[in-house]
């Protein structure tokens, strides 16, 4: 079936545009991946992450993957390249169902391929530019905001874990005063049974 140059212009510009959407999506995974420590060329702004963090006084830091969250990071990324293969297949996909009745044209996987590149070379540039800007600003909102929380938060478990620990401390003298009582009265009353009886334990007094 034919269709009009007009169509297969929109098309092609639609699917450029999803190409670029597709690179939008792999900056975030980069942006993802950077804030766990991977680096995409040189840091260019290093000096950032030795700024104090304005609670606690410490250091921003440099972010660094780990030990056991090396191998979680590994399986994040499998599955961050996972959804985006299968986001840019679908989207391929579902431009030709709508805009050519389910046939597909080489163009437009070609054309999503051209709006990626033209994402990559210019604004994706200009983001990996600014990741190292764009992480440490994120990490100082995230730690602030989590230091806000966390010191009163703490301060509250500590009081109520001092709290419950000194109630626990006297509920068990109260327990243990109350089993010395019983045991006692327990004790008076068997010698005071075999008084009237007609003897006593001396050992027992």
């Amino acid at each position: 079936m034919e269709i009009s140059p007009i169509k297969i212009l929109y098309m092609a510009l639609i699917s450029i545009a999803f190409g670029a959407a597709v690179g939008g999506l792999n900056d975030l995974n980069r942006f993802v991946r950077m804030l766990f420590g991977k680096v995409y060329g040189k840091r260019r702004f290093v000096s950032l992450y030795n700024l104090p963090l304005p609670i606690s006084g410490r250091a921003v830091g440099e972010p660094v993957v780990r030990g056991k969250c090396r191998s979680l990071y590994g399986v994040a990324v499998f599955f961050q390249d996972i959804a985006l293969f299968s986001f840019s297949g679908v989207g391929v996909a579902l431009l030709n169902y709508y805009f050519n009745n389910g046939r597909p044209r080489l163009y437009t996987p070609v054309a999503v391929v051209v709006g990626f590149l033209l994402y990559y070379f210019t604004v994706g540039k200009a983001v990996l530019y600014c990741s190292d800007i764009l992480i440490f600003a994120l990490r100082f909102v995230i730690f602030t905001i989590f230091e806000i929380f966390y010191y009163p938060a703490r301060k509250i478990v500590v009081f109520f874990g001092f709290f419950v620990e000194k109630l626990y401390i006297n509920i068990n003298k109260s327990i243990a005063k109350k089993q010395k009582m019983v045991y006692n009265n327990n004790k008076e009353k068997s010698v005071m049974r075999r008084a009237f009886e007609g003897f006593v334990d001396v050992a027992e007094k």
